[in-house]
């Protein structure tokens, strides 16, 4: 008797911490996952004649944003030159959209930094026009917008944002809030702290 009560109270407790034990073990999986990818990024950056053009292609995105966020812009928009130019060649694929939109956001900021506002406005423009369902799930980068929207360009922000709305479903009403908020002259943050982290 005492086994069968023991055993049912195991049972029980299984029950009961069965959402727990998997989240637990989702986190420590995706956290091992991440330092793998972090580490081959750093690999990467180090070494970048090690990798063929099939691993570069699939790392590059990780590696323009690590660089571009740790201030090396002008690598960061010739890693993405690279990009370009390895998507071009490959099929269409599940990264094709997460390529592209990479490139011109990058492409975007360059501009921007340059003062060429009409090819700033653009590439901000042709980072909306290529998708994923990455980029569906987590949304778009918002660095090119936010820095766009701090220009005054409200008109072009409301656009890429009302663009990217019909698609993320996930975050239609913080994109309907944004909206709202320019259209009252007000200056929502859109930036976040993982906007440089490639979650996909």
């Amino acid at each position: 008797m005492t086994t069968i009560l023991l055993w049912l109270l195991i049972i029980v407790l299984l029950i009961l911490l069965w959402p727990i034990i998997l989240a637990t073990f989702i986190w420590l999986f995706r956290k091992n996952v991440l330092k793998n990818i972090e580490i081959e990024v750093d690999e990467f950056l180090a070494h970048p004649e090690k990798f063929n053009d099939k691993k570069t292609y699939l790392i590059l995105d990780l590696a323009i944003w690590k660089t571009y966020k740790k201030g090396d812009k002008d690598s960061a928009y010739h890693l993405a030159e690279r990009l370009m130019d390895l998507n071009k060649g490959e099929s269409k694929n599940w990264n094709t959209g997460n390529a592209y939109h990479t490139c011109y956001t990058i492409f975007g900021l360059r501009q921007l930094e340059k003062n060429n506002i009409k090819m700033a406005k653009f590439y901000l423009y042709k980072s909306t026009q290529f998708y994923s369902p990455q980029l569906s799930t987590y949304g778009p980068k918002f660095i090119l917008a936010e820095a766009m929207l701090n220009r005054g360009f409200k008109n072009e922000v409301i656009a890429f944002l009302k663009t990217w709305q019909k698609t993320c479903r996930s975050k239609q009403t913080q994109f309907s809030s944004w909206v709202e908020d320019i259209e009252n002259n007000q200056s929502p943050k859109l930036m976040c702290e993982d906007c440089f982290q490639a979650d996909y």
